[in-house]
This record gives C-alpha cells, sequence and structure tokens, in this order.
C-alpha cells in the first residue's frame, strides 16, 4: 500500500488525546491505517487491531524500532553483528530536531539496523559530508 505522508506539525485532539496528522486519515472518522469505514458511529481510530499495530508499527518510534530490529533478525545491516541490546536503529533520512516519537519518518523504508559502531561512523561520516560543504 502506497501512503502518501503528510507530517503536519500542529496537534489535534480527540476523546483519545492528542495527535498528529501523519497520512490523512486521521480525525477523519475512519480508520487511520486502511481508511475504512466503521460499522457504528462509536468513537475509535482503527478498524482492526491489524490495523492499529501496522500504523504503530510505521509511526510510533518505540513500535517502530523493535519492529525493525525484529526484521533484521537482531543482526546489524553493516557488519553482521548479532545480539539485542548491541543494536540501535538508525534513520537513514535524518529526523533533525522534529518530534521523534510520532513521525512519518519512523517508517520501515527509512531504519536501518546496526551496532553502535556502525552507527556511530554513518554519524561521523555524514556529519564530516556536511562539515565540507
Amino acid at each position: 500500500m502506497a501512503l502518501q505522508l503528510i507530517n503536519k506539525s500542529n496537534s489535534l485532539s480527540d476523546s483519545y488525546g492528542s495527535y498528529k496528522i501523519i497520512i490523512g486519515y486521521e480525525g477523519s472518522g475512519r480508520c487511520w491505517w486502511c481508511g475504512g469505514t466503521f460499522p457504528d458511529r462509536r468513537a475509535r481510530r482503527f478498524c482492526t487491531t491489524a490495523c492499529r499495530r501496522r500504523y504503530e508499527e510505521n509511526f510510533y518510534w518505540s513500535w517502530a524500532s523493535m519492529a525493525a530490529i525484529r526484521r533484521a533478525r537482531f543482526r546489524c545491516k553493516e557488519c553482521g553483528l548479532k545480539g539485542k541490546r548491541r543494536l540501535q536503529v538508525h534513520h537513514i533520512i535524518p529526523l533533525n530536531g522534529t518530534d521523534r516519537l510520532v513521525n512519518a519518518l519512523n517508517r520501515r523504508e527509512n531504519l536501518a539496523v546496526l551496532c553502535k559502531e556502525c552507527h556511530r561512523k554513518k554519524h561521523q561520516a555524514s556529519n564530516d559530508k556536511q562539515q565540507s560543504l
């Protein structure tokens, strides 16, 4: 499913609390992940628990980072080091100070699992590139 990401910074709220518009279905009265309609008029955000889980694994950092580590089978993408405690999740397109907890840049396509040493090297390399510009 191809989603067009919006990621507006303004915060809205409903009966469940505050939220941000990321893909466009938020606050529309439709399922936030698939855009499906609800069979009744009861207030909710997702039509199924599967839709809720997919949304969380793509936009909520705590869920997205753990899903990325599981998908990588607990191995560093660069050197192959294995072990959950040694791994970190790297944003390919950096967040640069934006809200990190719920963000369109937490999508699986933008996350790479690296060990601490490879992660440090990636950031050092990108910092060196920026300084040379």
